[in-house]
This record gives structure tokens, sequence and C-alpha cells, in this order.
């Protein structure tokens, strides 16, 4: 990749080469296409070292049929609860392996991305996310022990993760484009993401269901490496250097940056205290969700539903789509005529009251019904351009 894009002198860019937004649906396709793989196949993996007899794809094999009935044998019931037990503890260090070091690496993501560009910083995130699914791959198809999965969670954290390649889209589309038009592409921007999320959920259930867990993870390498293709040949860079820069200041100022985002952080001004609450609100919002998500696929393979992969890809990418729909609507009427604050309250209420809800359901027609008030979680809930974010 060539060039840092640093200049904002230069008329901003048209053209289909400026369109990044097939980055940000390519990526998060992968990524969310690989999260319950992983899942499934880790909670699989659990399955056949403790000898529950768990299923994916066939409604009549293992205890999927004793399980439906509610008819399994206390023997059956305590190995699966010791495999549930395995796999959150094993998920809980699957996640912190990637959340440490992409917190890290995204405080010098912005200044990085001044001095080498955009288009090399989204490369890096993506060989980074190619190695970790490769990895990953690798495990699923020699059965590799469960621990090497960490490396490749741990690799494709210092490449910054969904959050990081996030980062560079916006800036990406900053530079290329005018102020005034900003809002519409950011609106594209979260509709390729709730597009690649939405799709590779409700893919992922009929791949694993018909193919097991091989052929959705080569899906995810392809994916990653068709993004790579279209930054390193379709995508132009954003910005030119046109003002040469002192080597030694340019590192200093990116060394630097850490310390500059505190200080932005605890200087004094108005309404300081709105700034702390959005970062908290932003924070719970992202803990919240990507925990749910993980704790709400095992509580899905557990009694009394025992679900199948084709079961669980279709509630989860149902999940998405209702949560896109609440954004795109909610944003569009709600935003202009009630306060952001509130909007961000009821938003936590309504997921809040949303899996309350689905805690106590105990049939399918519960579960989906429980999503519908996701639709009213979408105005600021994981929706880059919500509330918190102003």
């Amino acid at each position: 990749m060539d060039g840092s894009e640093i200049s904002s002198d230069e008329p901003k860019k048209n053209g289909f080469r400026y369109i990044c937004e097939p980055v940000l649906f390519l990526y998060s396709f992968a990524y969310m296409l690989q999260f319950p793989t992983a899942h499934q196949y880790i909670y699989s993996r659990f399955s056949e070292n403790i000898g529950f007899k768990y299923s994916y794809n066939n409604p009549h094999a293992g205890i999927s049929r004793e399980c439906h009935h509610g008819s399994m044998n206390q023997t059956d019931i305590h190995a699966q609860q010791k495999v549930q037990s395995a796999t959150a503890h094993f998920q809980i260090y699957y996640h912190i392996m990637s959340i440490i070091p992409s917190t890290i690496m995204n405080l010098f993501y912005g200044a990085l991305s001044d001095e080498v560009g955009r288009r090399c910083m989204m490369t890096l995130v993506l060989i980074c996310s190619v190695i970790e699914s490769s990895i990953l791959l690798v495990n699923i198809v020699f059965k590799l022990p469960l621990w090497t999965i960490f490396i490749g969670n741990a690799c494709a954290g210092f490449g910054g993760g969904l959050n990081g390649m996030f980062m560079l889209i916006i800036a990406y589309t900053a530079d290329v484009t005018e102020k005034m038009d900003r809002s519409v592409r950011i609106g594209y921007i979260e509709t390729a993401l709730f597009l690649g999320m939405t799709i590779s959920n409700y893919a992922s259930g009929e791949l694993i269901h018909q193919y097991g867990f091989t052929i959705p993870q080569v899906v995810t390498v392809l994916s990653h490496l068709s993004a790579i293709l279209y930054v390193a040949f379709v995508l132009k860079k954003s910005r030119d250097q046109n003002k040469p820069r002192n080597e030694t200041n340019k590192w200093l100022i990116f060394w630097q940056q850490p310390i500059n985002m505190w200080n932005i952080l605890v200087k004094e001004r108005a309404n300081k205290d709105l700034l702390y609450l959005a970062i908290f609100i932003l924070i719970s919002g992202l803990t919240f969700t990507v925990s749910v998500h993980s704790v709400f696929t095992l509580y899905l393979l557990n009694r009394p539903f025992c679900w199948l992969a084709r079961d669980v890809g279709y509630i989860m990418g149902t999940y998405f789509l209702l949560l896109s729909l609440g954004t795109a609507i909610g944003m569009k009427i709600l935003t202009p005529t009630i306060p952001e604050w509130l909007l961000s309250l009821l938003s936590f209420m309504m997921s809040a009251g949303s899996f309350v809800y689905i805690a106590f359901a105990t049939n399918k027609l519960d579960l989906y019904a429980g999503e519908i008030l996701f639709c009213f979680v979408g105005p600021t809930s994981g929706c880059p351009g919500g509330g918190p974010m102003n």
C-alpha cells in the first residue's frame, strides 16, 4: 500500500473506487459468520471430550430427541451441564484474548492511519483476521487442541478487530465525502454493517446444518480475502501527502496518541458529565451485546430447546434484522423528536426487557415474540450513528 493520507486541502473524491462500504460488508459478514461457527464448534468439541451426545444437524441423533421431549436421564443432564460450563469458561478467555489487544491497538489507530494511510490499516486488520480464521479452519479440519484458537484470537485483536475496521471506514468516509453528505454515507455504512451481520447469521445456520463447520469457516476465509482484494485493487487512497513531515515528530505524535486522548477526556469543558455518560453507555452497550450474544447461543443449545444449528442461525439472523429495522426507523422518526438521553434509556430498557422475556420462554414462538422488542432497541443500542455517538 502506498502513500500517507494526511492532507485535507484536496477536493473530495467521487466514483465507485471511493466506495468503502463493500469492505465493511465483507468484513462484518465474515466476522459474524465465524462467531456462531466458532461457538458451536467449541461446544461440539467439549461435548465429544465429555461424552455428551450432541448433534448440530440431526433432530433424531444423539440426545436431541430426548432433550426436546424432556426425557433426558440424569447422566445426560449432568454431562450437558458440564459441557455448558466448560464452553462458557472457554468463551470468556476466547473473547479476552481478542478484546485486550484490540483495545490497546485501537488507541493508536487514528494517528497511525493518518501516517500510513487508511487502506494500509484496513489491509492490516484484514490480514490479521485472515490469520485468525485460517487458524480456526486448520483446527476444525485437523482437530487440534482448542487452545490453539487463542493464537488466532490474539492476532485478530492486534489487528484491531471490528471496532478498528469501523473506525477506519468512518475515517476514510470523512476523507472522501463533503460534510453535508456525510450523514447519508453514515447511513450506507450502517446498512452495510447490519446487512453483513444479518445475512451471515442466517447463512451460518444453513451452512453448519448442511456441511458442518468446515465449509462455513472456508467461506469466512474467502470473505476476508475478497475484502483484501477489494482494498488492494479497487479502493483508492483517500488522501494524498503533499507536505513532508519530520519523521521524529511524526512518530512522536503517534506514541503520544493515548496521552492526547486522555487529556481530551479529562479536559474541563461544558457538559463534561455528558461525555462520561456517553462513554459509559457505549461501553455498556457493546459489552452487553457481545456477552449476551455468547450466552444466548448456549441458552438455545441447552434444555428445554436443544436447538440445531439451523434454528440458532435463524433466530440470531432475526435478532440483527429487527435491530437494523429498528435503527432505520428509529433514527428517521424518533431521533428528531425524542431527546437522545431518553432514547438511550428506552433502548436499554427494551433490550433488558426483551432478554428477561426470552429467559422465561418455553417454546420457539415465545423466543421470536421476545425478539420483536429489538425493533425498539435499534435507535441507539449497537448503532454507530445513535444518540450516544452524538
